[in-house]
């Protein structure tokens, strides 16, 4: 009997370790596959980014040059736009065809009309007379592509279409409004071999690499091309009525240079971003780390797997920190039912949780921005605990997505984990540690066991403002993004509130002379709350009554056109909650995607590196 028994012992242990192997074995095999797919996402995010990187790259620099050897040594008087886009309906219904355009540069002078460029560096273009086709390479592959003659052909047929029919509209006829349109080849003699095309329209409508060196021969030129094109419109006056209607919002056509196209770029960018990413929300990734700088495009990831997760009936629950931030995304979300955006202090709300017993409120609205740290710390975590079942049957949910979760103290992982458990969701949080202005030593979540996702393009902005920001903490970036406008630095003496007010207002009232439409995208940040009440603004130098005014942290996660950060002195960079002054600059100059101001002292401007 003692024999069979340990007999049957040894075969359970056989059977055990054979099924912990089998276990072992399974586990290895998981994990290698899940690296491996990581692997393979990884190097598909940076194909992207490489290809779409090597594409403009050299569009950018050819712009860049062709602005600064002609755009800026014009004699007459132009009004110069680039990047613009153009579209309008062709029909009268909604349905009916949508035609749409980009101009690299539109040029307007009153007594001649509109003038086209489209600019190609040169590098990679071939074209073939044989069957009509052009190509250029990319990363080591020929794709097809629209030969840059026929784009601008295209794009003056557009414009023309657009300007007679909006004329139309106005009282105006614009049927005889002079366009000419150029292809500027940036790095191509008109003497090369690759110069042979075999099958120019005109000669006439081609720039060549030598040609730039020689502004004053080419604007020659350019009015030349005019005078040959039948027609001209004698009405400059009229014209200049509609080109001011033309810039009004809603038309679905703009005459802006930098402003607004950036964000077109960026978007598209970032969409294309997003497929690359969303394989990781697959089984095998339900708990997923994204890490990314500013202007990354963190948040627009986490906007996308919400509406993706959302269009596959699933429940989300969108979490985020800052209530500005949580505003917003309530807004973008509010026709979804299966999205639901709350902030951290309306998630507490909804559980019930309240501080009235426990702290002692200085300004009448409670809220969880006024709680001390250690309050938050040992008073919330329990309270949350408590809740936890209460939560679960709250939120019955697919998909749990934190964003900015580096505000997020890691005091509450425990208490999200068994949320997602519960619900067998996936869990998602988008986070830069170098944007935690409160928790000190802060880390991931150790339940999201994978590792981070590393976003280190900055596609939101300028280059020329990702190359501020970053300089900070020596990121080690990749930048991509249309080349703008230098940033400018306003640099003052007097450290008073009194003088950066004067300056604030100074700079309002050149950018209302610009274009009065900019001051709508504009936004001034404060080191803290309370220095609002030190900027009035004179509604008589600046031709405006408000400008939306916050501090820098209310205003993190968020992004503007045009930002002015004002910080008079190092002191204003220091407090209770901010533990390393650097990260409140980091966060306010990488808030601007198109235009920054900055104005400081000498000691801030050396701490921000500028």
């Amino acid at each position: 009997m003692l024999t069979i028994s340990f007999i049957i012992l040894i075969l359970l242990a056989c059977v055990i370790v054979y099924r912990l192997s089998n276990q072992i074995k399974l586990l290895k095999n998981n994990i290698s596959k899940v690296k491996e797919e990581k692997k393979n996402i990884e190097e598909k995010y940076t194909k992207i980014v490489t290809a779409l990187n090597t594409e403009k790259e050299f569009q950018n620099d050819a712009e860049d040059e062709f602005e600064e050897k002609v755009i800026n040594n014009l004699k007459e008087d132009w009004e110069v736009y680039r990047n613009v886009e153009i579209e309008f309906q062709k029909g009268g219904s909604q349905n009916s065809f949508q035609e749409r355009a980009e101009i690299d540069f539109l040029l307007f002078h009153k007594d001649y009309g509109f003038a086209l460029f489209e600019i190609k560096g040169g590098k990679g273009w071939r074209y073939n007379s044989k069957n009509d086709r052009w190509t250029v390479w990319v990363s080591g592959e020929e794709e097809k592509k629209e030969g840059p003659y026929a784009q601008v052909a295209n794009a003056q047929h557009v414009l023309r279409e657009r300007l007679v029919k909006d004329g139309k509209q106005l009282g105006i006829n614009l049927s005889w409004l002079q366009t000419v349109r150029f292809v500027v080849w940036n790095n191509m003699q008109s003497t090369s071999d690759n110069a042979k095309f075999g099958f120019m329209d005109y000669p006439g409508n081609t720039i060549w690499q030598e040609e730039l060196d020689e502004p004053s021969l080419l604007e020659e030129k350019i009015i030349k091309s005019f005078k040959k094109s039948p027609g001209k419109y004698d009405k400059p006056q009229e014209l200049k009525i509609f080109k001011k209607a033309l810039n009004q919002e809603g038309r679905g056509f703009s005459l802006v240079t930098y402003h607004g196209k950036v964000s077109q770029k960026v978007e598209k960018l970032s969409k294309d971003i997003f497929d690359a990413f969303y394989d990781i929300t697959n089984d095998e990734f339900k708990k997923i780390k994204i890490k990314g700088i500013p202007g990354s495009g963190k948040t627009f990831l986490a906007e996308q797997l919400a509406w993706h997760e959302s269009k596959n009936h699933k429940k989300v629950l969108f979490l985020c920190y800052n209530i500005l931030l949580g505003e917003e995304l309530k807004i973008k979300f509010k026709d979804e039912d299966n999205i639901k955006v709350l902030t951290f202090e309306d998630f507490i709300n909804t559980l019930g949780i309240s501080f009235e017993d426990e702290v002692t409120y200085k300004e009448e609205k409670r809220n969880l921005r006024n709680v001390p740290k250690e309050v938050e710390t040992n008073y919330l975590k329990q309270k949350i605990e408590d809740e936890v079942s209460d939560a679960i049957d709250l939120y019955d949910l697919d998909t749990l997505i934190i964003d900015e979760a580096q505000d997020f103290s890691e005091e509450y992982w425990d208490f999200f984990e068994v949320l997602v458990n519960e619900n067998k969701a996936k869990w998602a949080i988008f986070y830069d540690v170098k944007q935690n202005l409160t928790h000190e030593n802060w880390k991931e979540p150790e339940y999201l066991n994978t590792a981070p996702l590393i976003l280190n393009t900055v596609i939101r902005c300028t280059r020329q403002i990702a190359d501020k920001y970053t300089k900070i903490f020596d990121d080690n970036t990749e930048h991509f993004g249309a080349s703008g406008m230098k940033p400018e630095l306003v640099h003052i003496e007097d450290d008073s509130w009194s003088i950066v007010n004067k300056e604030i207002n100074s700079i309002l009232k050149d950018i209302y002379k610009e274009d009065p439409k900019l001051i709508k995208n504009t936004t001034i940040l404060l080191p803290h709350r309370e220095d609002k009440e030190h900027i009035k603004i004179s509604s008589v130098e600046t031709g405006i009554d408000s400008v939306p005014i916050y501090s820098i942290g209310q205003f993190k996660g968020l992004e503007s056109d045009i930002i002015i950060l004002a910080v008079p002195n190092k002191k204003e960079l220091i407090s209770d909650y901010v533990q390393d002054p650097k990260k409140l600059l980091y966060i306010g100059l990488s808030r601007a995607k198109t235009s920054l101001y900055f104005i400081c002292n000498k000691e801030v401007q050396i701490e921000s590196k500028w």
